[in-house]
């Protein structure tokens, strides 16, 4: 019993490994000819610097147990969003978001406390 998704590679990876992948369309061609690249750098690349910078908002640092060894795999969600967000092997997270305070909790199945250290 697997499930079958109709969902695209880039909702595949948004919703089971939390890498955000962007698709960048800047002409109306699929493949536009090579001589117009340099027009559509220069008329795009600022506003792809932009969308890059925001990479550095929202939320990081890492969950550790109460020894401060990196906990991996624990869940951490913040109020208000249904997504969680998993810890890598390093207990490292990330989460993008708007400007605000938040509440974020992390959780594990094993026992004992975590915390999050940014």
């Amino acid at each position: 019993g697997g499930t079958i998704t109709k969902l695209g590679m880039q909702d595949y990876n948004y919703l089971f490994t939390n890498c955000m992948e962007l698709t960048v369309e800047v002409s109306c061609d699929k493949r536009p000819p090579s001589r117009t690249l340099a027009t559509h750098w220069r008329n795009n690349y600022m506003a792809m610097l932009a969308v890059l910078s925001a990479v550095d908002g929202g939320v990081k640092g890492v969950v550790v147990d109460h020894r401060g060894r990196p906990v991996t795999g624990a869940m951490l969600r913040v109020e208000g969003i249904d997504k969680g967000t998993i810890t890598s092997d390093r207990g490292e997270f990330w989460r993008l978001l708007l400007p605000g305070t938040y509440k974020v909790t992390a959780s594990t199945n094993h026992d004992g406390e975590v915390f999050v250290s940014d």
